[in-house]
């Protein structure tokens, strides 16, 4: 098969590293593959066999507009946004998958957007029935809402074999008997705002342990009085399972998540998750703390709660590993590339 991909821009983010690996399987598998896109800016490995295009007119808007014009030759074309599969599906209906990483909906704080890709999400699914692959169940769900016609959840995965907790601390960085790990980025979905009020407010808990916070990511983060380690963006996957290795917490403040990548890599290496409801994966008490979105207060009081539990940390820790080995990322690839064939070479009925 050939595919053809077009995204705006290839960056450090998780959605991209997933676009990356799938496409790296299917080139080991010996299908072509186009990309086209405005901008490469990433550390991530990119497949010698993926080509690499650079969409002729600039900006987002040159994007949906080279979206809207193109008329592509090959049997598939994959987008990861819901604009994006509408403005696509003006000349290349029949062949186009739409792979939803998260509720686009939720990328957006105003409102005339949130119904603009609320109407987009309603002609794409339901009207146009353009096949769309999930990434989680708790997505799948919130997809439901529109009634679509052609629906697959394939959910996200993990080496296991590379992410596992390794017991050492290379940048001999840890100064206290609790790290956590917060993945800062501004995306207003990835609820920064909420791990500041968070942070501060466990500032103010009695606690019998020391803590202190290690953040990876764009953004740098200070709050007064509190011991901050900032790691910036991690460039390699050694790097990452040492963090990991080393954390003790995993906070994931978010307003929505698809199935995040970091979340199952901290899994694996056995950290412990405190999180809000968007990480649809973790149930509470089981594999880890839960909270409403937007309870910062909630999160604080897990935190402090989990610290201060001994018992009940290590069993989210052997949980957590548990979890992600339900999570095997050559699956995923594997069930990938199968849904695709089924679903453009019209093999298999089940998916027509």
């Amino acid at each position: 098969m050939h595919i053809t991909v077009i995204r705006h821009s290839i960056r450090n983010r998780g959605g991209d590293r997933l676009i990356l690996e799938y496409l790296a399987y299917l080139a080991d598998k010996g299908h072509a593959i186009t990309y086209w896109t405005n901008e490469v800016n990433t550390d991530f490995s990119i497949h010698s066999k993926i080509n690499i295009k650079k969409i002729p007119v600039p900006g987002i808007l040159g994007t949906i507009l080279f979206a809207a014009m193109m008329k592509a030759k090959s049997d598939v074309i994959l987008v990861d946004l819901v604009v994006m599969a509408y403005f696509c599906s003006f000349r290349n209906h029949a062949k186009i998958l739409y792979l939803a990483q998260d509720f686009d909906v939720s990328y957006h704080r105003e409102f005339s957007l949130q119904k603009f890709i609320d109407v987009c999400y309603r002609q794409v699914l339901n009207r146009l029935a353009i096949p769309t692959i999930s990434v989680s169940e708790g997505l799948s769900q919130k997809l439901a809402r529109y009634h679509p016609q052609k629906l697959f959840t394939i959910p996200n995965g993990v080496n296991l074999n590379f992410f596992y907790r390794r017991p050492n601390d290379p940048y001999n960085a840890k100064k206290n008997s609790v790290v956590i790990l917060l993945f800062a980025r501004a995306d207003y979905r990835k609820g920064l705002d909420i791990a500041i009020k968070t942070i501060k407010l466990l500032k103010e808990i009695k606690s019998q342990k020391d803590w202190e916070i290690w953040t990876i990511g764009s953004e740098k983060v200070e709050i007064d009085g509190t011991h901050i380690q900032n790691f910036g963006f991690i460039k390699t996957d050694e790097e990452l399972c040492s963090i990991l290795s080393t954390a003790d917490i995993y906070l994931v403040p978010s307003r929505s998540e698809g199935l995040s990548l970091l979340l199952l890599q901290a899994l694996a290496c056995e950290c412990v998750v405190v999180s809000t409801q968007a990480s649809s994966l973790i149930q509470h008490e089981t594999h880890g703390l839960v909270s409403p979105i937007e309870d910062w207060q909630g999160l604080a009081q897990n935190l402090n709660r989990v610290m201060n539990d001994k018992d009940l940390f290590n069993k989210f820790k052997s949980n957590g590993r548990v979890l992600a080995q339900k999570y095997s990322l050559q699956k995923s690839c594997e069930t990938f590339e199968q849904t695709l064939k089924s679903l453009f070479t019209n093999t298999d009925p089940l998916f027509r």
